[in-house]
């Protein structure tokens, strides 16, 4: 039996050596604990020969790792979770490494965004105990891969993100609440009337004292994600001109921080003694600071209308941004609300 087993081995050895092109449904079996569908795989995977990536599974330290690649250097696709605080902090900080914004390719509901190539879904951990320092635990996942930018995010791409994340919630005893599988990527979603944005991040606007529409037509509200987001964003809509005015964002979480600081320098010309972690406000750009939960949160308004459109008047936008946080703080338990004082800053030529 044992001189059975051992021939079996090395036969699959061999086979492994020859065998020009690993299938699809063999990753499915193989890679991630088996978590992951072989018609997914096959949406994402290059048709070249590849190989499984090194795996790592330590859910006791909440940090896991598997996926193809296509030499011993160079991912096809690459998926990664943690549960550590730290370490989440420094993986969504370093998703932001200058001064852009997150797409949102995932429906709402599903508690993730996009930064460059990566995937990133952040979900609570309420079986999980807080770290020594009291701070809560949350699972990132993070899916990252070559597929054709050219046509958008697939949604198998963001399948394998959610399957992932699912699985990863059991192995590392997360408790997260599972998420659906998305059928498709997010298009943008349609702009609505503002008393139809009950349940989502714009609702705040239908009793806003907004200004008067450049078109002079009733502005109407784009919500982009969820109410529960990581990052919840909405935008004013002006439908005469077909445009947005003014996006809204709340960022969630101590890792929001540094990411905010490079947006602040990026939008601000701050003045000498004024720091780019402070609440502040620009002609085009404004942020409020608040304590969520024991972490930190982020508010902002950024204000770019199309060429040639009139732009929203730097007061009127730091009246918004206000009302704005003012309604996120409460939505999310928040403390320590920070709001811009009505000095207005220059934007940063760069």
């Amino acid at each position: 039996m044992t001189v059975a087993v051992v021939v079996l081995a090395v036969l699959a050895g061999g086979t492994y050596a020859l065998k020009p092109q690993w299938q699809p449904w063999w990753y499915a079996a193989t890679i991630c604990g088996g978590s992951l569908s072989a018609d997914d795989l096959a949406d994402v995977l290059p048709h070249e020969r590849l190989q499984a990536a090194e795996e790592r599974m330590d859910p006791a330290s909440g940090r896991m790792s598997c996926g193809v690649n296509f030499d011993d250097d160079q991912f096809a696709l690459s998926v990664s979770v943690t549960t550590d605080p730290w370490r989440t902090d420094q993986e969504l900080s370093r998703a932001f490494d200058t001064a852009s914004e997150p797409d949102f390719p995932f429906p709402a509901g599903i508690p993730g965004f996009q930064a460059g190539m990566d995937h990133y879904l952040v979900q609570s951990c309420p079986d999980l105990p807080r770290d020594p320092n009291g701070r809560k635990k949350h699972l990132l996942t993070n899916v990252m891969g070559f597929w054709n930018s050219r046509h958008g995010t697939p949604a198998a791409a963001l399948r394998i993100a959610v399957s992932a994340a699912n699985s990863a919630s059991k192995t590392t005893g997360c408790g997260a609440v599972p998420l659906p599988p998305p059928r498709q990527p997010q298009i943008r979603p349609r702009p609505l009337p503002l008393n139809r944005t009950a349940g989502t991040p714009c609702s705040w606007l239908d009793k806003a004292a907004l200004p008067r529409s450049p078109s002079g037509k009733p502005w109407q509200a784009v919500p982009r994600t969820g109410t529960h987001a990581p990052v919840t964003s909405c935008s004013l809509h002006d439908p005469g001109f077909a445009a947005d005015y003014a996006d809204f964002s709340g960022w969630y979480g101590t890792w929001s921080q540094t990411p905010f600081e490079r947006l602040a320098l990026g939008n601000v010309a701050l003045p000498r003694g004024r720091s780019a972690k402070d609440p502040l406000m620009s002609e085009r750009f404004g942020r409020a600071t608040a304590r969520c939960d024991g972490e930190a949160a982020n508010f902002r308004i950024r204000s770019s209308p199309p060429h040639g459109r009139t732009p929203m008047a730097a007061g009127e936008m730091r009246g918004l941004l206000l009302t704005f946080a003012r309604d996120q703080a409460q939505r999310h338990g928040c403390t320590h609300l920070a709001l811009p004082k009505k000095d207005i800053y220059p934007t940063s030529s760069g």
